[in-house]
């Protein structure tokens, strides 16, 4: 038996470097036909190093559970579910741990930040008159929560986002209304918006 493993090869085999993890990750999602926003899937990729199988594993049950509770994963709450799921401390890459940003939405210009933060989207392209999808349906989801749950007026509202006509304002909240009615992954995102900045 000895002099047979002495005449085959020899492999290392080690964990994937993180690149590697983190295109496993994408090409699971993408197999699964989900979306998940790709800070999350970093910060999995970054603290998941010891096997495959245990990688493949936290995305299921993340996958999992939050295709249960329609709500899409942020970088904060999949932190704490890293955390209860693993013996060392969680670490978070690029992010910065103990976030100082307000967690409730007190305010309009806290949502904004929050919904455009979300996306990873400009600022100037949601306030703007851009009419692309990518700035469109969070400019929407701003004036639907902004009026739901902010108890904002639909004119205050047309002020603070580039001046627009109280009109305007109305047919995005009912088309996001009308939206939630099948759209899941819309409703996940709102689900996690609401959660990350306490209005939910």
């Amino acid at each position: 038996l000895t002099s047979r493993f002495e005449s085959g090869m020899t492999v290392d085999v080690k964990m994937p470097d993180y690149e590697t993890r983190l295109a496993i990750l994408m090409e699971d999602c993408k197999q699964n036909q989900v979306f998940i926003n790709q800070d999350v899937l970093e910060l999995v990729a970054f603290n998941v190093n010891h096997s495959v199988r245990a990688l493949k594993g936290i995305l299921k049950k993340i996958i999992g559970e939050y295709t249960l509770e329609n709500r899409a994963p942020t970088v904060n709450s999949i932190a704490k579910f890293l955390k209860a799921t693993q013996k060392e401390d969680v670490k978070m890459v690029g992010f910065v741990p103990n976030d100082p940003r307000p967690k409730t939405a007190l305010t309009l210009d806290h949502l904004i930040e929050s919904v455009i933060d979300y996306f990873s989207v400009h600022r100037t392209d949601v306030l703007g008159s851009s009419r692309a999808r990518d700035s469109l349906i969070p400019r929407q989801i701003i004036m639907y929560l902004a009026n739901t749950k902010l108890r904002m007026s639909l004119s205050k509202i047309g002020q603070n986002l580039g001046n627009r006509n109280h009109t305007t304002v109305m047919h995005a909240v009912s088309r996001i209304k009308e939206k939630l009615k099948n759209d899941r992954q819309l409703l996940r995102d709102i689900n996690a918006i609401q959660k990350e900045v306490g209005l939910h």
